[in-house]
C-alpha cells in the first residue's frame, strides 16, 4: 500500500499526517473531535483539503459533515439574528435585503444599525459599510453616493466625520427609527 498524506487548514487549527490511509483516517477523526469542542460554528462553510496518495494530489471540498468550519459565528440580540450574519472577524452583511426602489440606501443604514446594536459600534467606515454590502449581495463601488440622500436633506438620516478612506458613518435619531422600521418590516417576513 503506498504512502497516504492528508494536510488540512481549518481557520486556526491545522492538520498534517503521513502513513497508511487507516492511520491518517484515523488521526483526522481524533483532530475532528477535538477542534469540534471549539465555540459554534457556520455549518455552510466547505473546506479546502489536500491529499496525496502514491504521488497523486487530488484537490477536495469536503461537506459541513466532514468538520466544523473556519467561520465562527457570533451571538446575535434579540431578532437581529433573522437578518443579519454576524461572522467572526468578517463584516457584518445582511441575510435579507430590503426591496423597493431604495433597496441599496435602507441596505446601509441596516448595517449601521446593525454595528450600533451588535457590535456596539456608535460609527462604522465606508470600507466596512461596502465589504457588508457586497457581501449581503449588492454590486456597488461606493457608499457615499447611496447614503448622500440620506445626509443631504433638512433632517439628516445620516451624518458623516472624515475625509476620503478615513469617512465614518452615523445614524441620526430620525436614521436610527427610519433603521429600526425596515428591520422589523424585515424581521416580519422571515418565519
Amino acid at each position: 500500500m503506498g504512502e497516504y498524506k492528508l494536510r488540512i487548514k481549518i481557520g486556526q487549527h491545522e492538520f498534517e499526517a503521513e502513513g497508511t490511509r487507516e492511520e491518517v483516517e484515523k488521526d483526522f477523526e481524533q483532530f475532528k473531535q477535538i477542534i469540534s469542542n471549539a465555540p459554534r460554528q457556520h455549518p455552510g462553510t466547505s473546506l479546502g483539503m489536500d491529499h496525496q496518495s502514491g504521488g497523486n494530489t487530488e484537490q477536495r471540498t469536503a461537506g459541513p459533515s466532514a468538520a466544523p468550519s473556519a467561520v465562527t459565528v457570533q451571538s446575535v440580540p434579540g431578532s437581529f439574528g433573522k437578518i443579519f450574519r454576524v461572522e467572526a472577524n468578517r463584516p457584518l452583511s445582511l441575510s435579507v435585503l430590503p426591496r423597493g426602489e431604495n433597496r441599496e440606501r435602507e441596505a446601509a443604514i441596516l448595517l449601521l444599525l446593525g454595528y450600533k446594536e451588535i457590535r456596539q459600534q456608535e460609527e462604522a467606515n465606508g470600507i466596512q459599510l461596502l465589504d457588508g454590502l457586497k457581501t449581503s449581495g449588492y454590486n456597488l463601488k461606493r457608499v457615499d453616493r447611496i447614503l448622500h440622500a440620506y445626509i443631504n436633506i433638512e433632517e439628516p438620516l445620516v451624518t458623516f466625520t472624515g475625509q476620503r478612506r478615513g469617512v465614518k458613518y452615523r445614524l441620526t435619531n430620525r436614521g436610527y427609527a427610519k433603521a429600526k422600521a425596515v428591520a422589523e418590516e424585515l424581521i416580519a417576513l422571515v418565519i
